[in-house]
């Protein structure tokens, strides 16, 4: 199993699977291995890892990405430029080609940046049971939470960091319980009108 991690930012489009791949400088997988898609509860390497998802992975392709001297923002996928670049940052979950160029020069400090593209299946990994997307990390939420409160116990000195912890993931499971209420109503609503 691999196991990728997510900055927060990114959690909503994992977890809703409107994100459905990466870009890493190293995937160290194959099509075919299970990830285990996560991220840190509070600060990394001193907070527990919340699994947001797990899915199959589908493919895994070079990837480059550098500005012409014109400016213009290029994308490659196994040596070809990719034609729709603004739709491929939006999958990748940014919410602009521009956005997504900042982003990887803000966080790499290059502007010719080369890696490996990890894309994955959406829907749950074959081994998993075949329960609610949304329920289930709900669940692993409070989960996180509670065991966050016990460790508050033991390490008061700790107390402002958990409990920032906390609020984060309570937000993220907000977020994405509304989302899920809205698409369900708008399910509904179309089996509906399709009955009559």
């Amino acid at each position: 199993m691999r196991v990728i991690l997510f900055q927060e930012r990114f959690a909503n489009s994992v977890l809703l699977e409107t994100k459905l791949q990466t870009i890493r400088r190293r995937a160290w997988c194959k099509p075919g291995d299970v990830l285990s898609l996560r991220m840190w509860t509070g600060l990394p390497y001193r907070s527990k890892q919340w699994e947001i998802n797990r899915r199959i992975c589908r493919a895994v392709k070079p990837i480059r990405m550098y500005f012409e001297r014109d400016g213009k923002f290029i994308i490659e996928i196994s040596g070809r430029r990719v034609s729709n670049r603004e739709e491929f940052a939006k999958a990748d979950g940014f919410t602009s080609l521009e956005d997504m160029a900042q982003w990887f020069v803000r966080t790499h400090g290059a502007e010719d940046i080369q890696g490996e593209l990890i894309v994955w299946h959406k829907g749950k990994a074959p081994q998993e049971e075949k329960k609610d997307e949304v329920v289930d990390a709900l669940e692993r939420i409070v989960q996180g939470c509670e065991e966050d409160l016990e460790e508050m116990k033991t390490y008061p000195e700790k107390r402002g960091l958990i409990l920032a912890g906390i609020a984060g993931n309570k937000a993220i499971a907000e977020s994405a319980l509304a989302r899920y209420k809205a698409r369900k109503a708008r399910k509904d609503r179309s089996r509906e009108s399709v009955n009559k």
